[in-house]
């Protein structure tokens, strides 16, 4: 073997197992899951205070088109700040949606990673299949209407009972590894029909190297 080995295959060959699914207690601990490949599934079941889950509930977003940015983290932030400060929603919203992009990326400062940052408006069954994205690691939560659904997949297994994130619950998704079971799949909710629509906020992390 070489001596000079790979560092991203060192890390990957010293890790632990993944568990599933983890709960986690705060951002930085999703972070270091995701960082560390600690769960395939990490979710911190945040709860904001009840006049926040308000303004959000309120919002109008009929003539809201979805928004899309892509590079560093630094690039994003500001492109998002510009955007939603021109936006007319509530102070509250604004803030709320720019302060969980600001400790996202203040989380990952040391890593050298892009951002894709998507904010969407949901009212179809878009992504209604369980699947794993192809895609480094994710950052997701719903301002409204139904959660991102989960659920374990395991080859030869029945497949486990669907589980699903609450409104401003922070998930954390490892996207494909050539290391992981990959048995944690997940879907957007099927609500088309029912009158229901959600508000999204996705984070997509590239770190060079990852499969």
């Amino acid at each position: 073997m070489s001596l000079l080995e790979d560092p991203i295959e060192k890390k990957r060959r010293q890790a632990p197992a993944a568990e599933p699914v983890l709960l986690c207690h705060s951002l930085e601990a999703l972070l270091e899951a995701g960082l560390g490949d600690g769960a395939e599934l990490a979710i911190w079941p945040r709860q904001l205070p009840p006049e926040i889950g308000a303004a959000f509930e309120m919002l109008d977003c009929s003539s809201f088109e979805d928004i899309r940015f892509t590079g560093p983290p630094r690039d994003v932030f500001q492109r998002a700040w510009v955007w939603l400060s021109q936006a007319h929603w509530p102070a509250l919203v604004r803030q709320t949606i720019l302060g969980d992009v600001k400790a996202a990326f203040a989380c990952v400062r040391d890593i050298d990673a892009d951002c894709t940052f998507r904010l969407e408006y949901v009212t179809d069954d878009a992504c209604r299949k369980f699947h794993k994205d192809d895609t480094d690691f994710r950052l997701i939560t719903t301002y409204f209407g139904p959660g991102t659904e989960w659920r374990v997949e395991r080859a030869g297994e029945e497949p486990g009972n669907i589980g699903e994130m609450k409104p401003h619950e922070v998930g954390m998704l490892l996207g494909q590894r050539c290391s992981l079971a990959n048995c944690v799949l997940h879907r957007s909710p099927p609500i088309e029909g029912s009158g229901q629509a959600r508000l999204v906020l996705v984070l997509d992390f590239e770190r060079p190297g990852y499969c």
